[in-house]
């Protein structure tokens, strides 16, 4: 199916307004550049020089028709041409012909069969039970362990600590590698979930992360969010977990939807590696996933097989790392094994990797870190916004949240510690490393 016409005429609006402004700005001596216009409409330069590109191609064949969660984006751009061309903005019928210029929209699909709310809970609640024991196991945790772990609430509720949590709105929950964002919030999914089970016009939990968001935000938490309840009636809360794990030019764009998109009543939080560039947030809107006290850390060793006071001896760069879930786990894994815990962080994420290729049986794939760790190029692994691939994003017929059938289960440790035997070397293609483990996101 083609596009509406209005399509076209918002094109040629567009197009024509540009020519105007540019050649007031030439008229004036000042140099134009859409870079410019993006950084002067709006404050996030990259991302909307990037759609301005894309809308007004040379080819109208080849351009992208704007949709309605860049409208506020748009409206900047045609004030600031129109105001350097010296006309007024009629922002009504910008608004109106961005309107006219969507195709029909599809409904978003429904189960088939409609099941009773509790029942479309608990599958809910089960698809985040099962990401959870999933990133355990993945870190080095026991099966056992790691349900027991999943099941314990006082592991990573960050209502312990965040106490600008907001009702609705935007956040941002960052950390380093192994912090345990993901756990953090799983933990407020979890909440989300009870607290619809109790009342019917409570907000409707949704879960993505953020690599298998391939399409729009929007359209992705429009297909989850009928599994529980129809959005145009009740509030959504959103997680988007692991910003940084597309890549950054996705990140980006991912980040300024859900800027651009968010509902009043909708609470949209994104978790992040500490680096990554927030562009348009806020410090209020910021919070940083605080480490493990030195006492939580040797607690949840001990609870994992492992030996308290696993700090002691260690290097202070090694100590403190133990002072995050995914480092804890894999120490207490190395030291089921009466294995010496390494003197560097970079160390721990080898063992690990090694670790599993050596209880998946097979031999470690040649140049890769496990079977040569002086190649190793897991180091690159912290630096927020790096690629990396991912499953596509899977909706079951009852969860918006179930895991990729490509993800371990509950006994899936092997394959996933295996999934970690190719680590990064520059200029290589890249598989998942073992920040798939607690808050290893």
């Amino acid at each position: 199916m083609g596009r509406p016409p209005k399509a076209r005429e918002l094109y040629d609006a567009l197009r024509t307004l540009e020519g105007r402004a540019k050649e007031a700005q030439k008229h004036k001596g000042c140099r134009y550049s859409r870079r410019e216009v993006a950084k002067q409409a709006d404050g996030r330069g990259s991302s909307l020089d990037r759609r301005l590109g894309d809308w007004l191609r040379e080819e109208w064949d080849k351009a992208k028709t704007p949709d309605p969660s860049s409208s506020e984006q748009l409206i900047a751009v045609v004030r600031l041409w129109s105001e350097w061309a010296g006309e007024p903005c009629d922002e009504s019928r910008w608004r109106t012909l961005l309107d006219e210029a969507q195709p029909p929209r599809t409904p978003p699909r429904r189960p088939q069969t409609v099941l009773p709310g509790a029942a479309v809970l608990d599958r809910v609640a089960e698809a985040g039970r099962l990401r959870m024991v999933s990133r355990w196991i993945a870190a080095g945790a026991e099966p056992q362990d790691a349900a027991d772990c999943a099941e314990d609430l006082s592991l990573g509720d960050p209502r312990a600590w965040w106490s600008s949590l907001p009702e609705t709105g935007f956040a941002v929950l960052e950390g380093d590698l192994g912090s345990g964002k993901s756990l953090s919030v799983e933990r407020l999914h979890a909440a989300d979930i009870a607290a619809a089970r109790t009342d019917p016009q409570a907000a409707i939990p949704v879960f993505l992360p953020a690599r298998q968001v391939l399409a729009d935000l929007s359209q992705a938490v429009e297909e989850a969010a009928p599994v529980v309840g129809d959005p145009a009636l009740r509030p959504v809360r959103v997680v988007l977990d692991g910003l940084d794990e597309p890549g950054l030019t996705r990140g980006e764009d991912l980040l300024a939807q859900a800027l651009a998109v968010l509902h009043p009543s909708w609470r949209v939080i994104v978790t992040v590696r500490r680096g990554f560039r927030l562009t348009g947030v806020p410090d209020d809107e910021r919070q940083v996933c605080p480490a493990l006290s030195p006492e939580a850390a040797d607690v949840l060793i001990a609870r994992l097989g492992g030996r308290a006071g696993a700090r002691e001896g260690l290097s202070t760069e090694a100590g403190q790392a133990l002072r995050r879930p995914l480092f804890a786990v894999i120490a207490a894994a190395l030291q089921r094994e009466d294995r010496r815990l390494p003197a560097r962080p970079v160390a721990f994420l080898q063992a690990l990797a090694e670790r599993g290729v050596r209880l998946s049986g097979a031999a470690p794939a040649a140049g890769t870190a496990a079977a040569d760790p002086a190649r190793r190029g897991l180091a690159c692994r912290g630096r927020a916004g790096a690629s990396r691939t991912g499953g596509r994003y899977r909706q079951s017929r009852y969860a918006p949240c179930q895991p990729s059938r490509r993800g371990p289960g509950a006994d899936g440790g092997v394959r996933a510690a295996r999934a970690g035997a190719v680590l990064r070397r520059p200029g290589r293609a890249r598989r998942r490393t073992p920040g798939y483990g607690p808050g290893g996101s």
